[in-house]
């Protein structure tokens, strides 16, 4: 249950605080301009000139910038290119490659032992030697070979 007390607060301690003071601004204080004596036409000139080598700066600048944005453009333009380039070009190495590896397959099994042999046996009619048939010479002289010239 709530119980009903009658404490009181102690506020003393926020008067230790000091209040922040208003502040009122003053109107600013009026500023008398005083007329400017007329310009001559040479200064007149001179303001023109260095007006107009200003924008001519400005106007330079800007070409510059320009020009170089649009320099990187076309090298990120030819970057573009040559890596596509350079991609078909990996794309058909790798199709040449798978058919070089086709090829000597082919070849391999086109040129293997036993095709040889069938197609010396069948199509050439050649036999196998047998043992009889082989010779070997045995020399003490060192190996020399000799070519004729045929009188022809």
């Amino acid at each position: 249950m709530a119980a009903n007390s009658s404490s009181a607060y102690d506020l003393t301690f926020l008067n230790a605080i000091p209040l922040p003071q208003r502040h009122i601004e003053q109107p600013p204080v009026p500023v008398i301009v005083k007329p400017r004596e007329p310009k001559s036409k040479a200064q007149l000139r001179r303001e023109s000139v260095t007006a107009f080598a200003g924008a001519v700066r400005v106007i330079a600048f800007a070409a510059v910038l320009l020009m170089l944005f649009a320099g990187i453009i076309g090298s990120r333009v030819k970057l573009s290119l040559a890596q596509h380039e350079t991609q078909e070009l990996k794309n058909e190495l790798s199709i040449v490659q798978s058919e070089n590896v086709r090829l000597n397959m082919q070849l391999n099994s086109m040129i293997s032992e036993d095709m040889v042999e069938d197609y010396a046996e069948n199509v050439l009619g050649l036999k196998k030697i047998e043992k009889y048939q082989i010779h070997y010479f045995e020399s003490s002289n060192k190996d020399q070979a000799r070519v004729f010239k045929n009188k022809g």
